[in-house]
């Protein structure tokens, strides 16, 4: 395809879209507690000039939760409490190989 100069009125139309995003915040509340929470913004797909917007996640994570004194077996326990995400998908995903961003059509 030849390059173009001064496209105006060449009847190209120049078209970039965001079809999906994702806000994360994320902040470390104290010496062994964080959070997390995750917006998922999406087009509307019969209405493209609206956008869904819904709350993804919305975790606090405890570090070394359990006192050394009360542990059997020493471990670094974390106790996630919220909207968790499922984490067992992205394991799979990494085996089977499957996942795609979006269907082309």
């Amino acid at each position: 395809m030849p390059k173009k100069k001064n496209l105006q009125n060449s009847g190209i139309v120049n078209d970039f879209d965001i079809k999906r995003v994702y806000v994360n915040i994320q902040n470390k509340l104290s010496g062994n507690a964080s959070s997390k929470v995750t917006f998922d913004v999406a087009r509307n797909a019969t209405t493209p000039t609206t956008l869904n917007s819904f709350l993804k996640y919305a975790y606090v994570d405890l570090h070394d939760a359990l006192p050394a004194e009360l542990q059997i077996i020493p471990t670094d326990l974390t106790v996630s409490i919220g909207l968790l995400p499922t984490y067992w998908i992205g394991y799979v995903n990494s085996i089977l190989g499957i996942r795609y961003v979006s269907i082309a059509a």
